[in-house]
């Protein structure tokens, strides 16, 4: 009996410590802003890609750092640690000021497609039709993150 309990107590740490990515972005999720990771994105990462050490690693770093990915299109869009204690990104720190760069935006537009996010490559022959390309470099949103501010809109002085 002893040893039952005791292999179903293991199994629980296992699972628990495999799971592990998942849980962070579960019991960071109230806070979290709109654009960031989702916790069930999380959960496909860990549970596919988990037994991998690399795929649990990566499935750790997206449920730590989902506070901190700036939200394109909108100032501020995340956490962000000044002097040691947590405020909003884009939020007045003590000693900071709209960023020059972007406007206090936060976002550039991106030079790889010039804002469009998207175009069209002309054919190469008469028999080819044009084709659509994405942008990679702003994944077709068109903006990338200033890097002045680092996305948060806001500057040290």
């Amino acid at each position: 009996m002893f040893v039952l309990i005791r292999a179903f107590f293991l199994l629980c740490f296992w699972v628990g410590l495999y799971f592990l990515p998942t849980i962070v972005a579960v019991r960071r999720r109230d806070r979290a802003v709109a654009g960031t990771i989702s916790p069930q994105k999380i959960f496909l990462v860990n549970f596919f890609f988990g037994w991998t050490i690399y795929g649990w690693f990566v499935a750790l770093q997206m449920a730590r750092s989902e506070l901190t990915m700036p939200q394109p299109g909108q100032r501020g869009g995340g956490w962000q640690a000044q002097g040691g204690v947590p405020q909003e990104a884009g939020s007045p720190g003590p000693s900071s000021q709209p960023c020059g760069r972007c406007g206090g935006s936060g976002t550039e537009i991106c030079s790889s497609c010039q804002g469009r996010g998207s175009w069209y490559e002309q054919p190469q022959t008469a028999t080819d039709s044009a084709r659509l390309v994405n942008c990679g470099a702003c994944l077709s949103s068109g903006k990338i993150r200033c890097m002045s501010c680092g996305g948060s809109g806001r500057v040290q002085y």
